[in-house]
């Protein structure tokens, strides 16, 4: 049986945050997904954090050089065999029932994408009520559609969408 997420995440020298980002994922209420990670040549413990959180769901790769992370992305992509692919960096974490609403809204509504809203913290200020949309002086309550137009101007991609 095919995943119905393919969750990628590139990872450089993230030790310190790739616990609290897999955490996240392997709370998630939908439980259908992979995850693959491609460690872009760290140098720091981001390979032995990793290994702590080895899952049937983890796939490890490991770049000898770094390369980037579009390469990383790019090299996990290749390996994916969900039917949808959610983009994850590795400081980033989700709330438990992101992936099941994403699929129930996607389902629902047919779309061929689909993105959400993110708080922006820093390490000392986790509990952040500031979003990427609010910043921008946009509020949304209800999922809406967005055609391409208001992707780009709203600059959806930092959203990391599924």
């Amino acid at each position: 049986m095919f995943p119905r997420i393919s969750i990628i995440i590139p990872a450089y020298n993230v030790g310190q945050y790739i616990g609290k980002c897999l955490s996240s994922l392997y709370r998630q209420n939908e439980k259908n997904f992979e995850i693959i990670v491609v460690d872009d040549g760290s140098n720091d413990d981001t390979l032995q954090q990793l290994r702590q959180f080895q899952n049937p769901k983890l796939q490890l790769i490991r770049n000898k050089d770094n390369r980037g992370p579009s390469y990383a992305r790019n090299r996990a992509l290749s390996l994916a065999t969900g039917e949808w692919v959610a983009f994850v960096d590795a400081d980033d974490w989700c709330d438990q029932e992101r992936f099941k609403r994403f699929l129930m809204i996607a389902d629902e509504k047919q779309v061929d994408m689909i993105a959400d809203d993110v708080h922006i913290s820093s390490d000392e200020y986790i509990e952040s009520k500031e979003t990427a949309l609010s910043r921008r002086g946009i509020k949304l309550v209800d999922p809406i559609l967005v055609n391409p137009v208001k992707f780009v101007e709203w600059d959806l991609g930092i959203m990391k969408p599924m």
